[in-house]
C-alpha cells in the first residue's frame, strides 16, 4: 500500500476560532466582537462597561474578547502571553484573569515597567494567575523559553500570539478599542459608550434584552 502523502497548509491554522466568550450562550445570533489591549485604558474602560453593565442583559449576543496586544506597549505582549498561558492550563479561568489584569492596568504602564526584563514581567504576573486557581509554576514554564539550543525559539504561546496577531492584521484593527459586529467593523462604537448607548446599538441588530 501507498502511504498517503500528508497534506500541507502552509502557516499553521488554529484548531479553533479565536478568540474568547465573555458569557456562554447556546443561541448567539449576532456577534459582538470586542479587540482590546490590556496596557490601552480606553480598551479598559469599553471591556468594563460591557462587563458590569451590558453583557448579562443579552441571551442572543456572543461577547467575543480578540487579543490585540499593541506594538507601542512591548509589555502588552508579555501580558497576553500570560492570558494565553491561563488558557493552557485552565479556559475557565481566562475571563476571570482578563477581569483582574484590567482592573490592575497601571501596574503594567510604560513608566511602571521600563526597568523590568521580560522575565520579570512574567513574575510579576504569576500572582495574577494564582488568583484565577493556576499553578505559579506551570504558568511561568509556558513562558519560559523553549529549548536549549534555538536563539529564538520562543515559547509554550509563541504560536497563539502570531495568531492573535495575524487576526487583527488580517481584519485591519489598527486602534484599540474596535467592535465588530457580525463580522462588520461599527466605527461608531466609542470606549466612552454608557450602558444605554449600547443598548441602542446592540437592539438596533436584533439584541434580544431581558
Amino acid at each position: 500500500k501507498k502511504k498517503k502523502k500528508k497534506m500541507s497548509f502552509g502557516a499553521p491554522i488554529p484548531p479553533q476560532p479565536l478568540g474568547i466568550h465573555l458569557r456562554a450562550t447556546s443561541n448567539a445570533s449576532i456577534k459582538a466582537e470586542i479587540f482590546l489591549d490590556f496596557c490601552c485604558p480606553f480598551s479598559k474602560k469599553l471591556f468594563e462597561t460591557l462587563n458590569s453593565s451590558v453583557i448579562d442583559h443579552y441571551s442572543n449576543v456572543d461577547f467575543v474578547f480578540q487579543s490585540t496586544p499593541q506594538p507601542w506597549h512591548p509589555q502588552s505582549t508579555c501580558l497576553f502571553e500570560a492570558l494565553f498561558a491561563v488558557g493552557q492550563l485552565d479556559p475557565a479561568a481566562r475571563v476571570k484573569f482578563i477581569e483582574i489584569l484590567f482592573a490592575d492596568q497601571t501596574n503594567f504602564f510604560d513608566k511602571n515597567v521600563y526597568d523590568k526584563s521580560r522575565a520579570e514581567i512574567y513574575e510579576s504576573l504569576a500572582p495574577y494567575a494564582e488568583k484565577v486557581g493556576v499553578d505559579k509554576s506551570q504558568f511561568l514554564a509556558r513562558l519560559a523559553l523553549q529549548g536549549t539550543d534555538a536563539l529564538n525559539g520562543g515559547n509554550a504561546v509563541t504560536q497563539e500570539v502570531k495568531w492573535a496577531v495575524k487576526h487583527h492584521r488580517t481584519r485591519g484593527v489598527h486602534v484599540t478599542p474596535t467592535v465588530f459586529i457580525n463580522d462588520i467593523e461599527c466605527s461608531a462604537v466609542s470606549s466612552s459608550w454608557t450602558p444605554e448607548q449600547w443598548f441602542a446599538c446592540l437592539d438596533h441588530f436584533g439584541g434580544v434584552r431581558s
